[in-house]
């Protein structure tokens, strides 16, 4: 939900702030690198810690990203907070789809990321979007704070589901089993 405020405006945001749609285009390009180097490294970073554990990591870059963002429109830190994607949404996404290939039941896996997709990022970004449009347009430098307090929940979240599910002993196939 932390990033609905970057992919809504983040391109407009610059071209504002008298960037080029070539240096844009360059800024997405660092984020879009480094997305993928995660991900080439992430079964290593995924076999060293648990996936709630790199979420709530994940959140705490994304906080931080957007604390970047909100304070500055120079170059080094554009890039800077471009190469955390790698930390504040290829680590996050790379665990989620971990927790889901070890903890649903692989008859339902495909199931499980759809409505996960569908019910944790498409709506609520779907919803959120009109209001960070609005609270950028009214507030811009306040907007990534927004966006950095919703991570900062979203590892407070996190937290409290790794902790579940550490103290959990029951079997989390009848969670997904409800699903259908």
């Amino acid at each position: 939900l932390s990033h609905t405020l970057y992919f809504s405006t983040a391109s407009i945001g610059w071209g504002v702030k008298g960037y080029s749609s070539t240096a844009i285009g360059v800024f997405w390009s660092v984020a879009v690198i480094a997305e993928i180097t995660y991900f080439a490294f992430s079964n290593k970073v995924l076999s060293l810690c648990s996936p709630l554990s790199i979420v709530m990591f994940s959140s705490v870059c994304a906080a931080a990203r957007w604390a970047l963002f909100s304070d500055s429109d120079a170059v080094p830190v554009i890039l800077l907070g471009q190469c955390l994607h790698a930390l504040s949404f290829a680590a996050y996404h790379s665990a989620i789809m971990r927790c889901i290939r070890d903890h649903a039941p692989p008859d339902i896996q495909v199931f499980t990321q759809g409505v996960y997709y569908s019910l944790a990022v498409a709506l609520p970004m779907g919803l959120a979007t009109p209001f960070a449009g609005y609270l950028y347009q009214t507030r811009p430098q306040w907007s990534y704070y927004v966006m950095a307090l919703f991570a900062l929940v979203g590892t407070v979240l996190a937290f409290i589901a790794h902790q579940k599910m550490r103290s959990s002993t029951h079997d989390t196939t009848n969670l997904y089993r409800r699903l259908l």
